[in-house]
């Protein structure tokens, strides 16, 4: 069992559906589950599903919920040694579970790629529903969504100190990834392993449920507490890649190489400013390497292979 916790929207219109979906899919694993906010409907639906319901939740100036006080009152409250903050629009199978049973590191932080689908009901607690979305998943070809991740588990052991970024917004999810990296915490990329259903919603432009477009004052002021775009490490920076097999370490490509080295003298320069123009020039030779790369695979004719 883990403590799943989440931050939900009101449950209105399509996200009614949609969060009920994910929530359903979290508690039918048998894991302990919290919702935090005051959103129209949070309250009932907690009550509904015998659930841990947080309604005193910090907020920005603009009224959205801060993320950084959902971990904070979780990680107090919390009675599991694994904790997982998941996006309240995403369903959870049971390679969930099974996938993190293979990781037996006592500090790290498991992520993973997203997989689109379009659903217009309640599914989920449905006869045979984890086959049914798995046959969807196949009918609408869907694939993971490069880059991107909806849940974060980690040890309760492993104190977490979010910035008040608000819930919703861009960056802060990358902010962990830059964490991992400077205090050495293995950083997993489950993705091969684990299906992660996002239940597509619109329109895409709002960002989460407090009326701000992906590149409003919100998302500025989450750039800030980052201390810019140079810390927004993606799940290509992964440590470890979580197979069948357990975990593996990712091909080390002559992109990743120079990427290595990169990270290492992002983390540096924090220190030594004087190393900054190095690392401007490793990152200008990375970007020209995945140019050609690009270039190379476009103008090849089937099944060549650049040089």
């Amino acid at each position: 069992m883990i403590t799943i916790f989440t931050i939900p929207r009101a449950f209105t219109g399509q996200f009614y559906f949609i969060q009920r979906n994910a929530i359903k899919s979290w508690v039918l694993l048998g894991n302990r589950v919290f919702l935090l906010g005051d959103a129209a409907g949070v309250a009932e639906t907690a009550a509904e599903f015998k659930i841990q319901h947080l309604s005193n939740i910090k907020k920005s100036p603009f009224g959205t919920p801060l993320i950084s006080d959902a971990f904070s009152q979780v990680q107090k409250l919390a009675k599991t040694s694994l904790l997982a903050y998941v996006n309240c629009d995403t369903i959870l199978l049971s390679n969930f579970m099974s996938s993190i049973k293979k990781v037996e590191l006592s500090q790290f932080l498991l992520v993973g790629q997203r997989q689109p689908l379009k659903l217009d009901r309640e599914i989920v607690g449905t006869r045979a529903w984890e086959n049914k979305l798995r046959q969807l998943l196949k009918a609408q070809r869907s694939r993971p969504i490069m880059g991107s991740s909806d849940y974060f588990v980690f040890p309760k052991t492993t104190q977490f100190v979010l910035p008040p970024f608000a819930v919703g917004k861009l960056y802060w999810d990358k902010w962990f990834f830059y964490a991992c990296k400077k205090h050495r915490i293995p950083f997993i990329d489950a993705t091969l392993t684990v299906t992660a259903i996002h239940q597509q919603h619109y329109p895409s432009l709002k960002s989460h449920a407090y009326g701000e477009t992906k590149l409003g004052k919100e998302t500025q002021s989450n750039l800030k507490l980052l201390d810019g775009r140079i810390y927004a490490f993606t799940i290509y920076d992964a440590d470890y890649l979580l197979a069948k097999s357990g975990l593996i370490k990712p091909r080390l490509t002559l992109t990743k190489l120079i990427r290595n080295g990169e990270i290492a003298l992002i983390l540096a320069t924090q220190k030594f400013g004087v190393l900054y123009p190095l690392l401007r020039f490793v990152q200008l030779a990375r970007k020209l390497i995945t140019w050609w790369r690009l270039r190379s695979r476009d103008t090849l004719a089937p099944g060549q292979k650049p040089r």
